[in-house]
């Protein structure tokens, strides 16, 4: 019984490891996600990730579209998941 108690607390700690690891880079795996999006359907876009959570993300100085004559230009917009 012990051998299985050490070994579920080893995967716990693991697990609990690896989420804190991903919850530190969202932000990183968050931006290469939307660039890789935006790049493959050929849009050009510009964008700070100033929040970013669970439940709502915060984008700040948006810009879709030709830089010179943007699309969209937004201070900041906001989307709730």
């Amino acid at each position: 019984a012990w051998r299985w108690r050490r070994a579920a607390i080893g995967v716990l700690v693991v697990l609990a490891v690896a989420i804190g690891a991903a919850w530190l880079q969202r932000r990183i795996i968050a931006r290469g996600f939307v660039d890789r999006e935006l790049a493959r359907r050929g849009v050009p876009a510009r964008y700070e990730i100033e929040q970013l959570s669970p439940w709502r993300q915060r984008l700040t100085n948006v810009s879709i579209g030709d830089p010179r004559d943007p699309d969209l230009a937004a201070d900041w917009i906001e989307l709730r998941t």
